[in-house]
């Protein structure tokens, strides 16, 4: 099995980092030679402290912004410092099971990237619609057949990566979506498959409801653009 990179982006998550980096670096210890990196922005509720604390004790790469630069520009920043040839990328909200990364790596071969499908998906009801909306006008527009395209739970080749990564940031809030969508249309092979989904405690970092709204209108400017190249 090839080492790979466990690349983490992390936002004030103390109530559960210390539990998801436990499991996830027991599960990463089954894969030699790989590194688990932690990218954390500005966290301002001790997760810096206890990702201090982890470092040593679980061999973290660890990089650590001192203010938030937000949730695109923290991905992008955290995929940067992957070394290995296969990046698996995670959230870090306790709500996957890091064990469900060798059913992605059974699949992968044949495959430039392979995301998790959320399922059965607990979520609260307005993510279940507002990813309902997203999947379906993606697979209208582009013919696709998603049912996860945002999964923040996936592994992807090296050589993928490197050829989108100075890319991408058109999407707001959703950069996974627009690496899914670059990849397919650059003919790359992406495979998805269902994987554990557990209910989130505490509130979400990811999108604020509030903001949906203007979120939805630059997404479907992002996704008009690289379908018809505007």
């Amino acid at each position: 099995m090839k080492p790979i990179s466990l690349v983490m982006p992390v936002y004030n998550e103390a109530e559960v980092i210390q539990d998801v980096i436990t499991k996830y670096a027991k599960v990463l210890k089954k894969i030699p030679g790989s590194e688990f990196v932690i990218c954390e922005d500005g966290s301002t509720d001790g997760t810096k402290e206890i990702l201090q604390r982890l470092k040593k004790k679980y061999h973290l790469t660890l990089y650590q912004s001192p203010k938030r630069k937000g949730a695109v520009k923290g991905f992008l920043d955290s995929l940067t410092h992957a070394k290995k040839d296969i990046i698996w990328f995670s959230d870090s909200d306790n709500t996957h099971d890091p064990a469900d990364v060798f059913k992605l790596l059974k699949k992968l071969d044949g495959f430039d990237m392979v995301t998790g499908r959320k399922f059965p998906r607990k979520d609260p009801v307005y993510r279940l619609f507002v990813s309902w909306g997203l999947n379906t006008f993606i697979n209208v527009l582009f013919g696709t057949r998603f049912h996860d395209i945002n999964s923040g739970f996936r592994l992807i080749k090296k050589e993928l990566l490197n050829d989108f990564l100075p890319k991408l940031g058109k999407f707001p809030a959703c950069i996974l979506t627009e690496l899914s969508l670059l990849a397919i249309q650059r003919g790359y092979r992406v495979a998805e498959i269902p994987v554990s989904h557990y209910l989130r405690h505490g509130a979400s970092r990811a999108i604020d409801p509030q903001k949906l709204p203007s979120l939805a209108w630059g997404i479907l400017a992002a996704m008009l653009h690289i379908r018809f190249r505007l």
